[in-house]
């Protein structure tokens, strides 16, 4: 079977430098044998901003284009909350108290995508780092030790499948001042 090639799963999101990815690699496995689920791979960790979908290749400049004036300020993410969504079967991490310019760039990535036609599902943004999938044991969600972000910048990530699994890549990253 052919693999389409014109279009690539793209979205955007925090994409953490080595250190905290270390730091929620290791929070992933302080619930993992409790938790009874799949774990997503440490290299894969990331907070999801806006999800676009399959896209065409031809108009992955134009997302560039729109996003690169963006101006967002650097800010702190305090991950320090772990939950389950028992529809789902995630495990996740989160800020009980996410920052307002979180919130602002989702908001300024939504109207410039939104300005390219793609349209979004309207469930209100939850920020969270995936954990696991497939979770069996929801009890398992216990207190992790915080984790301190210092958001910098984001990124356009692709998702690929591949035999092994799936991996995340960025694609473009834009830094904060």
């Amino acid at each position: 079977m052919m693999r389409d090639t014109s279009r690539r799963r793209l979205f955007f999101a925090l994409w953490p430098e080595d250190a905290v990815r270390e730091r929620l690699g290791r929070a992933v496995e302080s619930v993992v044998a409790a938790a009874q689920g799949r774990p997503v791979p440490q290299a894969n960790l990331h907070l999801t901003l806006l999800y676009l979908g399959a896209v065409e290749v031809s108009r992955q400049a134009e997302i560039v284009a729109a996003v690169s004036p963006l101006k967002s300020s650097q800010f702190i993410l305090q991950l320090d909350q772990v939950g389950y969504w028992p529809t789902s079967g995630v495990m996740w991490l989160a800020p009980s108290s996410p920052p307002v310019a979180l919130f602002s760039l989702v908001s300024a990535l939504q109207v410039r995508m939104e300005a390219l036609g793609y349209e979004f599902d309207g469930y209100p943004f939850q920020p969270h780092v995936t954990l696991m999938h497939k979770v069996r044991q929801a009890d398992a969600a216990k207190s992790i030790a915080p984790i301190e972000w210092a958001v910098s910048r984001f990124s356009l990530l692709v998702s690929q499948s591949s035999p092994q699994g799936v991996y995340y890549h960025p694609l473009y990253t834009w830094g904060f001042y």
